[in-house]
């Protein structure tokens, strides 16, 4: 290994080196990801300005609306319309089962953190 001869600044040196052109080349990968993601963006809309029927482009809105993401989960995750729906009729039904906390009991359990 060449880093044996060296001493331990320039060997840490080549390390930190070697790990930021890693890291650059990654950066790198994910700008092409993403460029490529608006030229398929960019084609897609091109795409959908040609279509003249009206059918057709109420097949494309509802598989828009189908996979569209509405909103994301505490924990980040995103969440199409169908799931958000669904996180809602647990919690409706959470709520009718009396699955609950109240504001008050939750303060009081929260002095005990």
């Amino acid at each position: 290994m060449i880093l044996k001869g060296c001493n331990k600044k320039l060997r840490n040196f080549i390390r930190l080196n070697s790990i930021y052109e890693k890291a650059l080349t990654l950066l790198e990968d994910k700008s092409i990801i993403k460029m490529g993601l608006q030229e398929t963006k960019l084609g897609v809309m091109q795409k959908i300005m040609g279509v003249s029927k009206t059918s057709f482009l109420g097949k494309i809105d509802k598989l828009l609306e189908k996979e569209m993401i509405v909103s994301y989960t505490l924990e980040g995750k995103p969440l199409t319309k169908a799931l958000y729906n669904s996180h809602l009729q647990k919690a409706e039904e959470q709520l009718s089962s009396g699955k609950f906390i109240t504001q008050a009991e939750l303060e009081k359990e929260s002095d005990n953190w």
